[in-house]
């Protein structure tokens, strides 16, 4: 959580990202035979964050960053050969991630057939940057699929930004790694919309990190309640085992467990 005198989103987000590596060095991870980390890890962000301050940070060199980007950003491609007159340049062709004239022919390019989501494609172009940090490159990633569950429009693309040590030999791997990131978010919006997380408004930051430390709490009794609970499905929902009710289906039969369990209270 930012406080009103906290720093960018993502400075705040790369003080996370050194404290977990720290942690992470000293043991709070899977470590080889040798005491050694034995991976690099991932970070995966939405679009909130800067790709360009990503790339140029000292935590790229322990980690790999994996960032959204909204599809109206523009970046810059390395310029071309110094012609040996004037000063050279630092940007070369534009890249806009909403034209499609601008963008030529990927590096990479990796298809594959999904059941639930149809071709997967995924595209890469290395070497691109940001006006203000040309010397900061990353490599944007493209992920189209052909459709979604549950909608018939047609998807829009995916627009990612890779800052990392190398390229994955299966460029499938980012859509893989986004849609784990991309889960999170229904939790997000779940605390927020059905249990109120924003709807109070503290006056002291103490509270603030309590409330949230309740929320936590509660997720934890509707995990605990899913096998216990009768499921109260509205008319047009599909009945489910218990294994699989969602948080909100077992908060709206959470009051008959209440009523099965009880008062303590005297």
């Amino acid at each position: 959580r930012r406080r009103p005198d906290s720093a960018s989103p993502t400075a705040l987000a790369l003080e996370q990202v050194r404290a977990a590596l720290a942690a992470r060095s000293t043991g709070g991870s899977a470590n080889d035979a040798a005491g050694r980390v034995a991976s690099r890890p991932i970070v995966v962000l939405d679009s909130g964050y800067d790709p360009a301050q990503l790339a140029s940070s000292e935590e790229r060199k322990q980690a790999d960053f994996l960032v959204r980007l909204a599809r109206n950003r523009v970046f810059s491609r390395a310029p071309g050969p110094y012609s040996g007159r004037g000063a050279p340049c630092k940007h070369g062709d534009v890249f806009r991630l909403s034209d499609p004239a601008t963008h030529g022919e990927p590096e990479r390019r990796a298809t594959r057939e999904d059941p639930e989501y149809g071709q997967i494609e995924v595209a890469a172009w290395t070497g691109l940057h940001a006006r203000r940090a040309a010397d900061a490159p990353f490599t944007v990633i493209r992920v189209q699929v052909e459709r979604l569950p549950r909608r018939k429009e047609p998807p829009a693309p995916l627009w990612l930004a890779w800052t990392g040590e190398h390229l994955p030999e299966d460029l499938l791997l980012f859509w893989r790694w986004y849609c784990r990131r991309f889960t999170v978010e229904h939790g997000f919006r779940f605390a927020k919309r059905a249990v109120g997380w924003t709807t109070i408004r503290p006056r002291l930051p103490e509270a603030a990190d309590r409330w949230s430390w309740l929320i936590a709490a509660l997720f934890w009794q509707l995990w605990l309640a899913r096998p216990v609970v009768a499921d109260a499905r509205l008319p047009w929902e599909r009945p489910l085992p218990s294994e699989r009710l969602s948080p909100g289906r077992v908060r709206r039969a959470f009051p008959g467990l209440l009523a099965r369990l009880g008062s303590p209270a005297r």
